[in-house]
């Protein structure tokens, strides 16, 4: 019997499903390590990307099995690489607000197949934005830029 996904794998798969070919950002729920080279104490760029995005579950939803219909709440954290001081934050920010910007009708009633094997499929209903605009987050110890915003997600998992 297949798994039901958890909330933030459901998140994953619905913005690697609407992420273009040419997107200048990764997508994981966990964030990837950043190495640091040489003596000068630097991190090094090893993302492969100027931001990553990383969805994760923030309020519980119906979790027996019988219960195919969820609405939980979800986090999503845009993260932003310092490559220019004067706009990375800028550029953070509107990556998070293109991202809330999901909610249109095409996300509407769209089954994604989980990104790794044994999962469930899922029909999105919807993605409801819960926040006006993203929060930044400061103070990241590593120097990123980072900022947050709140979704309701609708999706039915029954197989």
């Amino acid at each position: 019997m297949a798994k039901i996904p958890s909330v933030a794998l459901v998140l994953e798969a619905l913005l690697k499903h609407v992420q273009e070919s040419d997107a200048p950002y990764g997508i994981s729920t966990n964030l990837p390590a950043r190495t640091v080279t040489g003596s000068t104490g630097l991190p090094k760029d090893n993302w492969g990307h100027p931001f990553w995005v990383t969805p994760r579950s923030y309020g519980a939803s119906a979790g027996f099995r019988s219960v195919p219909v969820r609405s939980p709440i979800a986090v999503v954290t845009v993260w932003g690489l310092p490559t220019d001081a004067k706009r990375f934050w800028g550029s953070t920010e509107n990556l998070a607000l293109d991202l809330m910007e999901l909610g249109t009708d095409w996300v509407t009633n769209v089954t994604l197949n989980m990104p790794y094997a044994g999962y469930r499929a899922v029909t999105i209903s919807g993605f409801t934005p819960l926040s006006d605009a993203p929060r930044r987050v400061e103070g990241d110890p590593t120097g990123l830029a980072r900022v947050e915003f709140d979704v309701r997600l609708t999706y039915d998992t029954k197989e």
